[in-house]
């Protein structure tokens, strides 16, 4: 459900004021949300939410998530205007000095008695659209409030457990110190709640006694983290929290929950990771169940199982089971994504306990790294990149890869098949960051135990082992199996750090394929400008080897909005559509839906911000995918021709142009979006293709590889207004109509 209260001030005297502040000279930035305050409250409060961000003026919605919480806005204060950068990130470009302002909005907000615990998410609707999310979280505990000048044990603050304290580190360096009264054998708990609030602490905890160090967790793993440890003796204790990078600001707030473990002051609380986790494939727990901190189950176990436990040695758990040749197995670890710890590993061994071999590469070609390459990155710039084409296998450190374009830039490039940002890695292997002078090598694979001759260079066995299961996976492993012989096998979980201890729990499912989809589309809360033109991306994960193409439709649009479909065809991951509105539309924080069908499939996307922060994770963000309309744009890009027509080995001219708002003058990045696999922008520079301050068109080669394959889809050029902003300010063109046409067709191509 989504509550709503307005001010009491006219919402349209609000929005007259608003656009006049805003003005229209320079870049226009999106409503933001950069601070809440404060971080989280009890039941049963009546308090002042403290929000600060830019352009929120004229805020005049509140919107909620859930039940149990009420707002209204009281007031929105101007803090400054205008913001100037360095300049746009990675470019040398003039600084960006956008007309924002900087605000202060204070909510009157009543949390009932009955309202659900946990985080709770909401947006302000402004002139210009709706908000980032920003959150806080509703705890029964105690509250407590830091008190600065905590820095050392000496200055240590004293608190009572159980309690919820309210912190914030608030510099670089800053460290806050508690103290507390434990006695021996106490199972104490710590909690931290930061990242999950979309603060920027990486928190690290450290448990001491006299000048002895106790225990200590850090978010290494990319969650908040949790301390839990048995004191030692009776005595005085002290909980430190600070910063992983020793860094520090108004943003780098938290919530540190100290508690005794199954005390009655506590009250009923789950483990982090303990959850009972639901499943779409046939019954859940159908399989024997391991207690976390029990040993793990020694004889065979059935196929379609689910086994929780937890990770109690170095060496990890060890669980047998019985396969067929031939018949295809997933293993899915779920730690992670429920809280816990564990930052898993998962391998499959033969019945004496060695690796099961999965391929072989080998290598015929090597370049290096340029600049390294992070565990994310979707192209790295190389040394050399002749010798390698679309569609080739690259292995990188232990990391199978496929290109999928090899851009003429002015650094050698080679781009990987991603998703939502992140390669993926081909045959169960990790995406892993590595540094400049790394082996690039061009491969051929082959199945396991066939025979290969090396050709010069090495021979790489790939096993049936996995760290991170992709982008929707987290930190969670995932593992596709092709049993070799009819065997016992072992499946082997671990913690990549080597860490162990009964709060490491998981929960594993070993089921057979049940091909299917799931999408993702991003941004959730398109604000579309009157006039103009968003892009909706949409992202699909295909489940389980499901190879289908998928149509892509946008659902539930008021009048005075409309999109286009899309496709995503099967050897493909994304699509774009094009969102927009009429010069009269006056619609405001509307849902919507985005639908995908294949066949006798049919799945609604589940939205994603923009920027995508920690508070998301998990959350579900349906009731809060908000269309709004906003001022008209800053500008508006079209392409020329609406039809694009070229073979394998071939290129095509698109002249992209922009009209600007009067006012606004700054430099527009442009890209190129939907392109199919094959298809790159070629000698696109070290900018990318960008139109300058002075400038209205910019003329592009596409290219064909020759291994491009005949489809026709549509694509989109995409203008980029840069602000001082993290989330992206894009206007997108009508759609322009590739086709790649065969190999033999006629020179003479069709308009």
């Amino acid at each position: 459900m989504v509550s709503s209260c307005r001010q009491r001030i006219p919402v349209q005297s609000l929005v007259l004021a608003a656009l006049l502040c805003i003005g229209a000279a320079g870049q226009t930035m999106p409503p933001t949300i950069q601070s809440v305050s404060p971080p989280g409250v009890m039941p049963g409060s009546y308090f002042d939410l403290v929000i600060e961000g830019r352009n929120l003026t004229g805020a005049g919605q509140f919107l909620f998530l859930g039940q149990g919480v009420e707002g209204k806005i009281e007031s929105v204060a101007e803090l400054s205007r205008g913001l100037k950068s360095s300049s746009a990130a990675g470019s040398d470009a003039t600084p960006i000095e956008d007309p924002s302002t900087e605000n202060r909005v204070i909510a009157k907000v009543r949390v009932d008695l009955t309202a659900p615990r946990g985080r709770r998410l909401f947006r302000l609707l402004t002139p210009l659209g709706t908000t980032n999310i920003g959150g806080f979280e509703i705890n029964d505990l105690p509250l407590t409030f830091e008190v600065e000048g905590n820095n050392t044990p000496a200055q240590a603050q004293e608190i009572t457990l159980p309690t919820t304290i309210n912190g914030q580190i608030s510099a670089p360096d800053d460290v806050d110190i508690y103290s507390f009264e434990g006695k021996a054998g106490q199972p104490v708990v710590f909690e931290v709640v930061a990242r999950a609030l979309d603060s920027s602490l990486e928190a690290a905890l450290r448990l001491d006694s006299d000048g002895r160090v106790v225990a200590r967790k850090t978010d290494f793993s990319g969650a908040d983290p949790v301390l839990s440890r048995r004191l030692p003796a009776d005595g005085k204790y002290f909980i430190e929290v600070r910063d992983l990078n020793n860094a520090g600001g108004n943003n780098f707030f938290y919530r540190l929950t100290a508690y005794v473990s199954g005390s009655p002051e506590a009250g009923f609380r789950v483990p982090a990771g303990q959850e009972r986790a639901q499943s779409g494939y046939g019954s859940v727990d159908s399989g024997p169940l391991t207690a976390p901190g029990t040993p793990a189950p020694t004889g065979p176990l059935p196929i379609i199982m689910t086994v929780r436990g937890a990770v109690m040695s170095e060496e990890g758990d060890l669980l047998r089971f019985s396969a067929r040749k031939g018949q295809k197995l997933i293993l899915e670890v779920t730690a992670h994504r429920t809280g816990s710890p564990l930052d898993s590993v998962v391998e499959v061994l033969d019945a004496e306990k060695r690796p099961v071999q999965a391929a072989t590469a080998r290598a015929l070609h090597s370049t290096e790294l340029e600049r390294g390459m992070g565990a994310r990155s979707t192209a790295t710039v190389v040394l050399s990149s002749g010798g390698f084409r679309v569609g080739d296998y690259v292995w990188i450190g232990n990391e199978l890869l496929k290109v999928t374009a090899i851009p003429e830039a002015q650094n050698p490039t080679l781009v990987f098949e991603s998703i939502s940002g992140q390669r993926l890695g081909q045959l169960n292997t990790t995406p892993l960051q590595y540094g400049p002078n790394e082996k690039v090598y061009k491969v051929d694979v082959f199945p396991a135990g066939a025979p290969v001759k090396p050709r010069g260079l090495p021979l790489f066995p790939i096993f049936y082992v996995n760290d991170d299961g992709g982008p929707d996976y987290g930190k969670d492993s995932r593992l596709e199996f092709n049993p070799p012989e009819e065997d016992d096998y072992y499946v082997r979980i671990r913690d990549v750090r080597g860490q162990y201890g009964p709060d490491y729990n998981y929960r594993l499912v070993v089921r057979e394929p049940a091909p299917n989809f799931a999408l993702t589309f991003t941004p959730a809360n398109p604000n579309v400008p009157r006039g103009g033109r968003v892009p909706i991306t949409v992202n699909a994960q295909r489940i389980d080897g499901f190879g289908g193409a998928i149509e892509v439709s946008i659902l539930g649009l008021p009048p005075g909005l409309r999109a286009t479909g899309g496709r995503i065809p099967p050897d493909q991951f994304s699509t774009t559509l094009a969102l927009e509105a009429d010069p009269g539309a006056v619609t405001q924080a509307v849902p919507f839906r985005v639908v995908g069908v294949s066949g006798s499939l049919k799945t609604t996307a589940d939205p994603r911000e923009a920027v995508a922060g920690n508070i998301i994770a998990e959350a579900d963000l349906t009731p809060l995918s908000l269309v709004s309309v906003a001022a008209p744009p800053d500008i508006t890009v079209t392409a020329e021709p609406v039809v694009l027509a070229l073979k394998p080995s071939q290129q095509a001219t698109a002249m992209l142009r922009i009209r600007r708002a009067p006012g606004f003058k700054a430099r527009v990045p442009l890209a190129i979006a939907n392109l199919p696999p094959g298809v790159s922008v070629k000698d696109i520079g070290l900018n990318g293709i960008l139109i300058n301050e002075d400038e209205t068109s910019r003329a592009i080669e596409i290219e064909a590889d020759p291994s491009a394959r005949p489809i026709e889809q549509p694509i989109y050029a995409l203008g980029i207004v840069e602000t001082n902003s993290p989330i992206p300010q894009r206007q997108v063109s009508p759609p322009v109509l590739l086709r790649v046409l065969p190999s033999e067709a006629p020179d003479r191509l069709p308009p």
